[in-house]
């Protein structure tokens, strides 16, 4: 009997493995930004930071791949 290896819901898994760890080092890289940032220039860097994790995270696990 041949057996697949392919993962069920294998890009969401392997995006939701990844994104804390991601999440963390992009945070710790924008740290003293964020920290000295007040009203929309902290709510733009959070959006930056957001924008940053999923282009990594499309690096990692890009969505047209098998897995």
């Amino acid at each position: 009997m041949a057996t697949h290896r392919f993962v069920k819901y294998g890009y969401g898994r392997l995006q939701a493995a990844a994104r804390p760890e991601i999440l963390k080092q992009v945070l710790a890289e924008f740290a003293t930004q964020l920290d000295e940032a007040r009203g929309w220039r902290w709510v733009w860097l959070r959006y930056q930071v957001s924008l940053e994790v999923e282009h990594r995270l499309e690096r990692i696990a890009p969505p047209d791949a098998l897995y």
